[in-house]
């Protein structure tokens, strides 16, 4: 699914975060960010390596 996609979802789900992960090699994050944030209203973050969340 595309950071577009996601974003969509996540707003159609009335989630509060987004998290995108699984990138393809060479993938702009920030660009994928800002996708996800035109669909979706609310935070976007994006994982990076040996990111920790606490839930």
């Amino acid at each position: 699914m595309t950071a577009a996609e996601a974003g969509h979802w996540a707003e159609r789900a009335g989630a509060r975060r987004l998290l995108l992960t699984h990138f393809w090699p060479g993938t702009d994050r920030g660009a994928a960010a800002e996708e996800a944030r035109a669909e979706f209203g609310g935070e976007v973050l994006v994982a990076e390596e040996d990111l920790a969340i606490a839930l």
